[in-house]
């Protein structure tokens, strides 16, 4: 095995975690990757304990990057708590 192999397989998480945490936009762009847009929340969207859960297992993997996206992330219902959370663990 050589030294890139070895150093990938001692990784125990993923360096960067991107989560689309919603699919609602306040806009309906036509040239939208994603199709987001009014009433286009995605109908199985974590719950507010789903979404600390996923969070404090990111926190606990010591993931480095992290970026929420969606749609609009800023209007999902728990977006600003979910920053204030990790960021404060630093």
């Amino acid at each position: 095995m050589n030294a890139p192999e070895a150093a990938s397989e001692a990784l125990a998480a993923p360096l960067y975690v991107a989560w689309q945490i919603t699919n609602e936009c306040n806009l309906a762009c036509l040239h939208c990757i994603e199709e987001s847009g009014p009433g286009k929340a995605f109908p199985d969207e974590l719950d507010e304990d789903q979404v600390f859960r996923v969070l404090d297992q990111v926190i606990e993997h010591e993931i480095p990057y992290l970026s929420f996206s969606g749609g609009e992330p800023m209007l999902h219902p728990h977006f600003f708590r979910m920053v204030e959370h990790v960021c404060a663990s630093g």
